[in-house]
């Protein structure tokens, strides 16, 4: 049996095993660093993170 993690995103509770959240941990990380020097780059992330949710 496969642990799994809590997380919250855009204000909703996932439990996901460890294999989903670090696909989406990596993903959200390249999102962060593709958006980081954006002036726009916070908005747009939580726009994505809401969308995800």
């Amino acid at each position: 049996m496969k642990k799994t993690v809590k997380i919250n995103i855009g204000g909703v509770i996932f439990h996901l095993d460890e294999d989903a959240y670090e696909i989406l941990q990596n993903y959200l990380t390249a999102i962060n660093q593709r958006f980081a020097s954006n002036s726009e780059g916070k908005e747009i992330i939580t726009d994505i993170e809401h969308r995800i949710a």
